[in-house]
Order: structure tokens, then sequence, then C-alpha cells
């Protein structure tokens, strides 16, 4: 993780989903409104400890996916925010369906029983590109579960707490 990073989007995102001020953002972080508003625009990074603190402190997660993709340094999944991108939850599951079928698909042309150090040059294209489709799906996959929190006011946080003794008991965590 990185210690700092800039969140200029991830801050626009919360006070815009939130309807926060700089003031009240401000004030809730215990940051100066200053420092709130050279961090939206990017002239003044923020902390890992001041990020960990406002994740916990507002259950948005379109806020918290932007911090997550710029702390982690891209490992986190990015909001999908193009132009041809409709968040609406039915073109999103579409979209998920349509990624998910695509690495099936690639998957299928992998041979897997071959040891990774065996793999010819055309075999291993095809293994970066069953693993690119398998993004492509963890891209659709974690923004449609934010438009559903946001349809169904379902919290991911909340879920994810709820479900990870589950994930414990079944000997999948530890």
């Amino acid at each position: 993780m990185k210690k700092s990073a800039n969140v200029g989007n991830a801050i626009k995102v919360l006070e815009k989903d939130e309807e926060l001020t700089n003031d009240q953002l401000a004030f809730d972080l215990n940051l100066s409104p200053q420092m709130v508003s050279h961090m939206k625009n990017d002239r003044r990074v923020m902390q890992q400890d001041i990020a960990r603190e406002s994740v916990a402190m507002y259950d948005n997660p379109r806020y918290t996916m932007e911090i997550l993709h710029e702390f982690s340094d891209g490992f986190a999944v990015p909001m999908m925010d193009g132009k041809a991108v409709d968040w609406h939850r039915l073109s999103l599951l579409a979209m998920l369906k349509k990624q998910f079928e695509e690495a099936l698909e690639a998957l299928k042309e992998v041979d897997f029983t071959k040891p990774p150090q065996a793999m010819e040059k055309h075999e291993r294209e095809l293994m970066v590109s069953a693993f690119d489709e398998i993004l492509d799906a963890r891209l659709s996959l974690e923004n449609w579960l934010i438009q559903l929190q946001e349809d169904y006011n379902i919290s991911i946080k909340k879920r994810m707490k709820v479900m990870t003794p589950r994930w414990k008991a079944r000997g999948w965590l530890q």
C-alpha cells in the first residue's frame, strides 16, 4: 500500500454523493478546509491514515473504490467512468454477463494441467488473454455491486462483515 496518494477524484465523488461541503469534510476528517481543497485539486496527497479513517467513516462504495484504487497503486479496480458505461443496474448486469462469458471462453483455451514453465509462447499468450478477460469481469462485477448498493441500499461493507465469519467457517479464511 502506498503511504499517500492523489485522491482528487475520490473527494469529488464523496462530496457529490454525500452532499458534503469542503468545511464539513474538513471537520469530519479533522483537516483544514484548505487541506481538503488542496487534496481535491491534487495539489496535496492524502495520507494513508486519513484515507483509512475516511473509508471507515463513510459507507460510500464509489469513494472507497477510488481510494482503494489509488492507494493500491492500481491493484484494486477503478470506477468505470467512461462514455461507454451506462450506470443502470440492468446495463451493468448485461456487461457483467458478457465479460464473464468472455472470461469463461478464454479459460477454455488454456491448458492448466501444463506447468507454467513448460508453456510455449502461444500458450503463454492464451494465458495472458484469459487473465485480461478475468480482469474485465472483475471490473464489471465490482462496479455492478456498487450500483446494487446504491439502488437497493444494501451496504457492501456491512455484507462483507456478515459474510466473513461464513467464509471462515468454510475454511476459506483464517
